[in-house]
């Protein structure tokens, strides 16, 4: 099976084709996309369809949930909008991506599922990313904030941050 056919199972992005991928140099999986022919892109600010008023040169790469061990890009150049709502020329809005994040929407709740069984330490170690990928973006600041409040208070310690880890404190003891 190939990748865009694995890609085009598990997500669903409409006005937009996966076209090929290719690894890289730095040992990355590079997913390109592209609008789909005669498709209105999606006004950021508003979200109504409006046309295109150009599209970026150099391409925008999102994070994706890594494959075997490698990191996925999906590698995207971004149309501008004219919209005729706000009145304004505005970079559209995808839906793998909310924002202004690199991470895709995809692989931020990915992150977060695995920080509910492992530190956010260990979870950056095991999938070969940040510790602030995984602390940082919104919706899994929140889910996690949110399920680290409902730990018993022997579970929760501040970092040197003051941010709370979801460890037992007798493991940190033994470190």
């Amino acid at each position: 099976m190939r990748l865009i056919t694995i890609l085009n199972r598990c997500t669903k992005f409409k006005r937009f084709v996966f076209e090929g991928s290719h690894l890289d140099e730095h040992e990355r999986i590079m997913v390109n996309v592209r609008s789909r022919k005669n498709s209105k892109a999606e006004c950021s600010r508003r979200g109504q369809l409006s046309t295109t008023y150009d599209t970026t040169t150099d391409p925008r790469l999102f994070e994706f949930v890594p494959l075997w061990g490698f990191p996925v890009f999906l590698v995207y150049r971004m149309r501008r909008v004219d919209c005729k709502a706000c009145g304004r020329v505005v970079v559209e809005k995808v839906p793998w991506s909310t924002g202004k994040h690199h991470l895709t929407d995809i692989y931020r709740c990915f992150l977060a599922q695995w920080a509910k069984k492992l530190s956010w330490t260990e979870v950056a170690r095991s999938f070969r990313t940040s510790w602030e990928k995984v602390y940082h973006p919104r919706p899994n600041r929140f889910y996690l904030q949110r399920y680290l409040e409902s730990l018993p208070h022997g579970y929760r310690q501040a970092t040197p941050r003051g941010r709370a880890h979801s460890r037992p404190l007798s493991h940190h003891a033994a470190l």
